[in-house]
């Protein structure tokens, strides 16, 4: 690593000649590297009389004739990086940033891409830009604008930011790197929403005619209400060619990788050697797999800056000219700045090896080189860091003839399994010319280098002709307008951290501690199959009002093809047409992350799912709950028993004797109280499990409805009426029932309003959301109007046998349902004296909300 010279492939390993691979070759793409600054990674090149680098910011002819440059040598893009705020660790000031000009002055990259585009026909271009300071929206318009003038030749190079001195700019706080990474996801989420799902292919009309320029019916409000954006809106601006531009992704941490094999296309990467590639190429096509892509959609392009010669003695005579002008102190400012380690803190010649490192490597890739040495390559030490930065940067330096540099490029096709390259520069044009005047006819003659698509789109010069859009296996198809159809909504989710509630006993009076109830005590002898789940209730048990807290809603972007969840052997049958399924061969505990995210849209779709023969009741009662876990804050019932200890489990107990029976119709003709879960809680439950513990041989089974049904027989006209309304849920009766018979109340009740009219936010149906069990009135309606409005919907809902499932409890068996979109009821028909004892678990969700009529 002393200086990226010889005439070699890359820094400082001995030259090989790559082996021909039979058969068709891979394609190489080559992408211009360049940047909006006068130094951007060839530090102090702007002393070259021969550089015209100095003059971006003032010229717009530089980006022109740049341009014409690299559509003339076939180019498949030019990538224009981007940062904000400057470098500062090294001495611990930005002085030598602005001093030697490391990546300072930076303009604006968006800015000269329409007069490049004006003068080409082929050529992509791509730029960076944050997820952390611009609303997705204002990025929205910006990128589908550039999308329309470039014809589709657009692409965009995401990043989070990790420069502290850019957030202290911006005045925001910096974020902690794998949460930087969780931001951005739903940052592309919300984007592909506007550029997917907004507007149908068809809504745009431009028809002089009638004079309608656009569909209204075929554009959607996007709502998108999460944990860290909010958003009712329209796209402002029609679809591009490309709808959303081609993502490109360049962090290669664990946290970068999920991220990249989630959402982007291609993966720009840095590593001093095909070899040191390898295994991290190899992981990010595993992780796409594993994702449902194809692991070959996703394309990997290294950075690599050659200095190509005619000759050896050429070559080598224009990388000693380099050396003249290199700025070693640049190259620590740059290196230290993305490593977050002041170099000047150490003794040039002292090695810096993978055990010093003490900080979190803010540019992941600049420390996983320390972790590679060989003979081959020198020490890792301030004054080696210097000399190979100043030159090339975090990539490779290859010195040589146009042969030369194509095996080189062979080989890091055929060792890493990359598919073209970033290619970076010393002097601008100069080190572009010479790419296209020499390497590019080598590439060709080889035939690496195969005519692209002429006046094509960015993704089909790389995926090929047809390929506008996203493909189906990346994950922004699945918020393509009629895929999302009827909405694009995502469910409004609360910005307070969890807050998971505190058990709070209160002082006990000298008369007498807190009362506690325990079925297992007034059971001797107990015949209950699992003792354990018997219930209690303590009176000393108080809660504090529950907060709203962030909803993740897994099932929004599950694989509907369901390989994890139902895996071969496995049998699925539905229970009726429009509500309910039977599962069989499925072990629920033992699903992986992917399989809980399936189980989630399985359940939305078909409303309830009964799995059999499971092994759920025998785990313990933690494991339990650390699987229920997953789908959403635990509720703890407020007046419910629970299995001692484990007050997240709400248990349904009934032993039907005579007595009871008798008791319980004393003042009702019917069992059946349609209701879904608690509703009067501000955020209530969404994906609910419930599993037998003992049941009557015959009876005592549970009714579903669906309630997406029950909407969508109501007209249009009352259908239409519905929306805006609002109804009041309450808990207070619950709560005076329990006191009244002695029972416990954990938590004051709660009253709360919710929309009529709910939608799903992985469906996008719209339900009615009204039950007996809770729903007292409608909001702005005289008593007499929300009567018989009320009793007409809940009337319409216990009447619909046809959209409705009966469940018969047997042995094993784990009911999972939704209950933003169902009311259940059980049903009390056994008089036998057998056991019905269940165990919940009843995760929350987001707070309901409902989407315009229509929309």
């Amino acid at each position: 690593m002393a200086e990226k010279q010889e005439t070699v492939t890359d820094n400082a390993i001995a030259p090989e000649t790559a082996s021909v691979i039979p058969g068709k070759k891979k394609r190489i793409h080559l992408n211009g590297f360049d940047m909006f600054t006068v130094s951007h990674l060839s530090f102090g090149q702007w002393r070259n009389p021969k550089d015209r680098a100095k003059t971006k910011r003032r010229d717009i002819s530089y980006w022109t004739d740049l341009a014409r440059i690299l559509e003339k040598g076939e180019f498949t893009a030019l990538f224009l990086a981007d940062t904000y705020g400057l470098y500062d660790t090294y001495k611990g000031s930005s002085e030598t940033s602005l001093r030697y000009g490391v990546q300072v002055p930076m303009g604006d990259p968006s800015i000269p891409i329409t007069a490049m585009a004006s003068v080409t026909e082929n050529l992509g271009f791509a730029i960076t830009t944050s997820t952390s300071y611009e609303a997705p929206y204002v990025v929205a318009k910006r990128f589908s604008t550039l999308d329309h003038l470039t014809r589709g030749r657009f692409g965009w190079n995401i990043v989070t930011s990790w420069k502290a001195s850019a957030s202290t700019a911006l005045g925001l706080p910096l974020v902690e790197h794998d949460k930087r990474y969780e931001i951005a996801d739903e940052y592309l989420r919300v984007l592909y929403k506007l550029w997917e799902g907004s507007w149908a292919d068809d809504a745009l009309k431009e028809d002089a005619e009638t004079a309608e320029y656009a569909d209204p019916s075929r554009i959607k409000t996007v709502h998108h209400h999460g944990d860290n954006f909010h958003l009712d809106g329209v796209h402002i601006l029609d679809p591009s060619p490309q709808r959303t531009p081609f993502l490109f992704q360049a962090g290669t941490s664990p946290a970068g990788i999920a991220f990249g094999t989630a959402h982007a296309e291609g993966i720009f990467v840095s590593a001093i050697s095909p070899e040191a590639l390898a295994p991290r190429v190899k992981t990010i096509r595993e992780e796409a797999a594993k994702r449902g892509r194809d692991p070959a959609s996703i394309k990997i392009f290294p950075l690599l800056t050659p200095i190509i010669g005619r000759t050896e003695e050429e070559a080598k005579e224009k990388y000693e000219e380099a050396l003249k002008h290199a700025n070693f102190e640049a190259g620590l400012t740059f290196w230290s700045g993305s490593s977050g380690i002041d170099l000047s803190q150490f003794d040039l010649d002292q090695e810096i090896r993978p055990t010093d490192v003490t900080v979190d490597a803010r540019v992941h890739s600049t420390l996983t080189h320390l972790q590679h040495t060989s003979p081959d390559i020198p020490a890792w030490t301030p004054r080696n860091i210097g000399k190979w930065i100043a030159l090339g940067a975090n990539g490779p330096l290859s010195v040589g003839t146009p042969e030369k540099i194509a095996d080189l490029l062979e080989r890091w096709v055929d060792v890493a399994d990359v598919d073209g390259f970033n290619i970076g520069y010393i002097i601008s044009p100069g080190s572009f010319e010479d790419v296209v005047e020499l390497l590019v006819p080598e590439l060709k003659r080889r035939g690496l280098y195969d005519p692209l698509p002429e006046r094509s789109t960015l993704r089909e010069r790389i995926y090929g002709v047809g390929q506008k859009g996203l493909r189906d296996d990346h994950l922004g198809s699945r918020y393509r307008f009629d895929v999302m159809a009827p909405s694009v909504a995502v469910a409004p989710e609360g910005t307070a951290p969890v807050t998971v509630p505190v058990k709070s006993v209160p002082e006990n009076t000298t008369e007498s501690k807190p009362k506690i109830r325990r079925v297992i005590d007034e059971e001797e002898n107990t015949t209950a199959t699992y003792p354990h789940y018997l219930p209690t209730w303590d009176h000393g048990e108080k809660y504090p009002p529950l907060e709203p807290f962030s909803h993740i809603e897994h099932g929004r972007d599950a694989d509907p093809s369901f390989k994890d969840l139902l895996p071969e052997g496995s049998t699925i049958d539905k229970l009726t047409p429009t509500i309910g399924s039977e599962v069989r061969g499925v072990q629920l505990h033992k699903l992986s992350a992917a399989g809980k995210d399936q189980l989630a849209l399985l359940v939305a779709q078909r409303k309830v799912v009964a799995f059999r023969d499971q092994e759920f009741a025998d785990l313990p009662i933690k494991e339990a709950l650390d699987f229920g876990g997953y789908f959403g804050r635990h509720h703890i019932h407020p007046t419910s028993g629970s299995p001692d200890g484990y007050p997240e489990i709400h248990l349904v107990y009934r032993k039907g004797t005579d007595g009871e029976v008798e008791a319980f119709f004393a003042n009702r003709n019917s069992s059946v109280q349609w209701h879904s879960d608690v509703s009067y809680e501000k955020q209530p439950p969404g994906t609910t499990f419930l599993y037998i513990l003992d049941s009557p041989e015959v009876g005592g089974d549970t009714a579903f409805t669906n309630q997406v049904e029950a909407y969508n027989r109501l007209s249009p006209a009352i259908q239409q009426r519905l929306h805006g309304l609002k109804a009041v849920h309450s808990g207070h009766e619950q709560a005076e029932f329990s006191r009244s018979r002695g029972g416990v109340v954990r938590r004051e009740p709660v009253q709360t309003e919710h929309p009529l009219v709910r939608t799903h936010p992985v469906t996008g149906e719209k339900a009615l959301y009204v039950n007996s069990g809770f729903t007292r009135s409608i909001v702005g309606l005289k008593k007499e109007e929300s009567e018989a409005l009320l009793g007409f919907l809940l009337n319409h809902i216990g009447r619909g046998i046809d959209y409705q499932a009966r469940v018969r409890w047997a042995p094993k068996t784990v009911v999972v349902w939704d209950n933003r979109v169902t009311v259940h009821s059980a049903i009390f028909d056994w008089i036998t004296g057998e056991r019905r004892h269940l165990a919940r678990i009843t995760p929350q969700a987001e707070r309901p909300y409902e989407t315009p009529y229509g929309g």
